[in-house]
């Protein structure tokens, strides 16, 4: 190799000119043979080609398809068209309407007959009612007076006078024999210092109207669960009460009330029957 570059002719091949021998042909394949399985060419256009030059064609049917047009061509429009006259609207109206069409007959309502109820039915659930009403007319009574104190209970205390009833002290106990010689009668004053009241207890109890009646107590009223009356001898106001078989009597001393004696009755049972 050399150092320079191949001076103008030297090395390039010769060029071909009019008198240069004809180069070999290239080898020619043969072309393929159609069969009946082949898929048909379809024909050639060999209608002239238009340009923008070429005059418009009458509207002819177009024969490159096997299919026949379905609808005729559809002019465009331009900004020169002219405009489209509007339809004139159509005038409205009432059909009329046959309603026999949707008439329903109308069904008669239908009323489901229960059975009777028979009668021995109706006779037992009356009794049923009458005796529960009964029931519960006893069970509210014996609840109401369910933990009150009853007269003909059997006394579980000791008679005997308690020495202070809340704030009321006593001032010594006087015991004596009933008036029909069965029984005891005690008797004593309690005062606060500001009032008095007499407490007596007898046992066994007589038929309190006639306790009262025999002991000359008159204009007698009920207050609570007490009878109150004014005792004629002293003109005193007394207030009574039977309480397991033994009289309380509470005697106002100062001009006590007989709600206030009544109260003090409920006190001394209270405080008495805790005594043994």
């Amino acid at each position: 190799m050399t150092d320079r570059f191949p001076r103008y002719g030297e090395g390039s091949p010769p060029r071909r000119s009019a008198s240069s021998p004809e180069s070999p042909l290239e080898p020619a394949f043969p072309a393929p043979r159609r069969t009946a399985e082949s898929v048909p060419t379809p024909p050639r256009f060999t209608e002239p080609r238009r340009s923008a030059a070429t005059p418009t064609s009458p509207a002819s049917p177009d024969k490159t398809t096997v299919f026949k047009r379905i609808t005729e061509p559809i002019a465009r429009r331009s900004a020169t068209s002219p405009e489209t006259p509007a339809r004139e609207p159509r005038e409205w109206h009432n059909v009329p309407k046959d309603d026999t069409e949707d008439e329903i007959p109308a069904r008669s309502p239908r009323h489901h007959n229960s059975p009777p109820i028979p009668k021995f039915v109706k006779v037992m659930g009356i009794v049923a009612a009458v005796v529960l009403l009964v029931i519960a007319g006893w069970l509210g009574m014996a609840l109401g007076g369910l933990g009150k104190p009853s007269a003909d209970a059997s006394p579980t205390w000791a008679l005997k006078l308690p020495t202070q009833i809340g704030n009321f002290a006593n001032d010594g106990v006087k015991e004596s024999a009933a008036p029909s010689g069965a029984g005891t009668i005690l008797r004593s004053n309690y005062s606060d210092g500001a009032s008095q009241f007499m407490l007596l207890l007898q046992r066994p109890a007589p038929e309190l109207n006639s306790y009262l009646s025999n002991s000359g107590i008159t204009s007698i009223t009920s207050v609570h669960d007490a009878s109150c009356g004014i005792y004629e001898s002293q003109q005193k106001p007394v207030c009574t009460r039977v309480i397991d078989k033994t009289v309380i009597m509470v005697m106002g001393l100062d001009g006590q009330n007989n709600e206030t004696l009544a109260d003090l009755i409920e006190a001394a049972y209270n405080t008495v029957k805790k005594q043994q």
